[in-house]
């Protein structure tokens, strides 16, 4: 059962070193948990290949059915809402400071962020 560090560390670290936000496609902007070009949202990040499936996309981490997958792996849904969040609703320059927030919010280090972040 992975730490809330764990999931932090994942999701931050995954997303500082997409820098693009996974989106269903250019059009509508719609973001994606596997989008275009192989791209994976923050909670999408989370979900091994086994557990996805399409029927998820335009659903929240927050609902059915992806938040029952969440707690079988072990994720804290909370924090996991909050960094699907970040990555849905702010531009890929503004997560580091985002992830910071969220990090100091819930007590973890952001030793990943001063790693990765420029």
């Amino acid at each position: 059962m992975p730490t809330k560090q764990e999931t932090f560390d994942t999701v931050a670290r995954h997303l500082l070193t997409q820098k693009a936000q996974s989106l269903l496609d250019d059009v509508g902007k719609t973001c994606a948990y596997r989008g275009t070009n192989g791209l994976k949202c923050a909670v999408g990040a989370l979900l091994p290949d086994e557990l996805y499936h399409p029927s998820l996309e335009g659903t929240a981490a927050a609902s059915r059915p992806v938040r029952p997958l969440l707690e079988q792996l072990g994720h804290c849904p909370l924090l996991c809402e909050e960094l699907q969040s970040i990555h849905d609703n702010f531009e890929p320059a503004n997560w580091p400071e985002r992830l910071e927030t969220l990090a100091v919010e819930h007590g973890i280090s952001t030793a990943v962020i001063d790693e990765l972040a420029p």
